[in-house]
């Protein structure tokens, strides 16, 4: 109870109990998710499988990290793939090498998000290095995987030109030249913060034009498939 007669969430004392969001008798408090194993997820995904079939989809695992659950994960890219089902993953890339390369041979692309190519401007944004990932993009390639390489671009972050070319540098690298996705800053996300109960620096939107003008620059510095979402 706060001092002025009203209630406190005491985040930091939270067990997820949901105690708290069963005696919220105005509804402001609410579960997101529940915890489901392989089968009930793959009974939902198999509902739509005549939409996916129309549309040339199927089932993508996005997160957070999904191979942050390798197990589930793969027992989940396991059993879409037995249904028939297209499979995608989006990861970080921040991963075990050897898990990375165990879930290769049920995955059919793989989503890779790539962030920054500045190793040092990487651990100041995310608090890890980009070795890892880098490695990892190199070895889902010699492994022979289908790879987007997904760059989302935040101005005051890493709109710069040094990094447009590490994206093209890196993209042209590689031996199975993936396509690169130019994904412009939105802040659809930041009503989340509030329901996190947490703040953020507020960044500009960029908008498609300029967006498109990053791809446009990416080109000119070697990619040659790239494209904007």
């Amino acid at each position: 109870m706060a001092a002025n007669g009203g209630h406190l969430l005491a985040r930091e004392r939270c067990v997820a109990c949901f105690a708290c969001v069963e005696g919220c008798y105005s509804g402001a408090l609410e579960t997101v998710g529940k915890a489901m194993n392989v089968s009930e997820v793959l009974d939902e995904v198999i509902k739509d499988k005549a939409f996916y079939e129309e549309s040339g989809g199927g089932m993508t695992l996005s997160g957070g990290e999904p191979l942050a659950q390798l197990q589930f994960a793969r027992g989940l890219l396991q059993g879409a793939r037995s249904l028939g089902l297209h499979t995608c993953v989006e990861t970080c890339g921040f991963a075990d090498e050897q898990d990375m390369a165990d879930i290769v041979p049920v995955v059919d692309l793989f989503l890779f998000d790539f962030k920054e190519t500045d190793s040092e401007r990487h651990r100041a944004a995310t608090g890890q290095s980009n070795e890892r990932i880098v490695r990892n993009l190199r070895l889902l390639d010699e492994l022979g995987a289908i790879i987007v390489l997904r760059c989302p671009i935040v101005p005051g972050i890493n709109l710069r030109d040094d990094h447009l070319a590490g994206i093209a540098s890196v993209a042209q690298s590689l031996r199975n030249e993936p396509a690169v996705e130019v994904l412009g800053y939105h802040p659809l996300g930041e009503s989340k913060r509030g329901r996190f109960g947490t703040t953020g620096v507020a960044y500009p939107p960029l908008s498609r034009e300029e967006t498109e003008r990053v791809a446009a620059r990416i080109r000119e510095m070697g990619a040659e498939k790239v494209l904007v979402t």
